[in-house]
């Protein structure tokens, strides 16, 4: 994939060096001489980074920042300052001025480690709309032909750290291009409804802690396995472990802050239930 680099007032002779630093790597490069030629050509093509020089009068490097990210629409194009801070160009001097101070390969680094950043991002983005979905469908599926009950979705969390509390929780890890766990939590009514719907059994009252512990782990096991088969028929994004299932009133389950936390409540009639997928590794995702 292709990344559009924008240059503003940089000296051509720090562009030719990053140019042959960055050379093989799929860069496509923009060269504008002053704040406004970069704002227009922001207006008509998408741009994944921008470099700029540290001197624009009269604008500040902020002001050029916003203006840039106003007119792609994005609040989080990067702006990276280059060049040597003594140096005044006069203005509209097309060369802009002699970067002395700047290192070529140190710029290079922070505009490949950026991209890269933003490109694992993009990636992430992109897989976790059809994650939800196949959340969604295979926890209603799986409720359905299993259980015998009809679940409704509810509120969905996208998101960072966070903690949830349970009474018992069926959990299964993933390995592969795909890392991270899978995680079903309630509280034990539910529990004990989900167990007696299971074993069509309703005339010996609340089933035993390891018949629910078995039956929270068997459904935790089939909505992992129907999120692997819907998810991407291309390629195994990951493989799934067997479920283990912890009990205790009021147990909390902990999403790190480093963790991306997709969390899809689930209704029926008055009880609800969550299921929460954690990714603390994401490959790159093939087309």
């Amino acid at each position: 994939m292709t990344a559009t680099i924008l240059t503003v007032n940089v000296s051509r002779e720090l562009e030719k060096k990053l140019r042959v630093t960055l050379a093989g790597k799929h860069y496509n490069w923009v060269r504008t001489r002053d704040g406004l030629e970069a704002y227009h050509a922001c207006t008509s093509i998408p741009v994944d980074m921008v470099l700029t020089d540290r001197n624009l009068p009269p604008l500040t490097v902020n002001d050029l920042a916003d203006g840039l990210r106003q007119a792609q629409g994005r609040k989080d194009l990067p702006v990276l300052m280059v060049g040597a801070p003594a140096k005044v160009p006069a203005q509209g001097r097309e060369e802009g001025p002699a970067e002395d101070g700047a290192d070529p390969v140190l710029i290079a680094e922070s505009v490949r480690k950026t991209l890269a950043r933003r490109s694992s991002e993009s990636a992430g983005e992109e897989f976790y709309e059809p994650l939800s979905r196949a959340l969604a469908e295979a926890t209603t599926q799986v409720f359905e032909t299993m259980v015998m009950m009809q679940v409704e979705p509810g509120e969905r969390k996208q998101g960072g750290a966070g903690e949830k509390v349970a009474d018992l929780m069926g959990t299964i890890s993933l390995t592969g291009l795909v890392a991270g766990s899978l995680t079903l939590l309630m509280d034990e009514e539910f529990a004990s409804i989900l167990t007696s719907q299971m074993l069509c059994d309703f005339s010996h009252g609340k089933p035993e802690l390891e018949e629910m512990t078995d039956a929270v782990g068997e459904v935790t096991n089939m909505i992992a396995g129907g999120i692997k088969t819907s998810l991407y028929n291309k390629a195994s994004l990951f493989a799934i472990s067997l479920p283990t299932v912890t009990v205790g009133k009021g147990v909390r389950r902990v999403c790190p802050a480093a963790n991306r936390c997709l969390e899809q409540q689930f209704k029926w009639r008055d009880h609800s239930f969550l299921v929460e997928v954690q990714v603390h590794s994401l490959g790159r995702l093939q087309d």
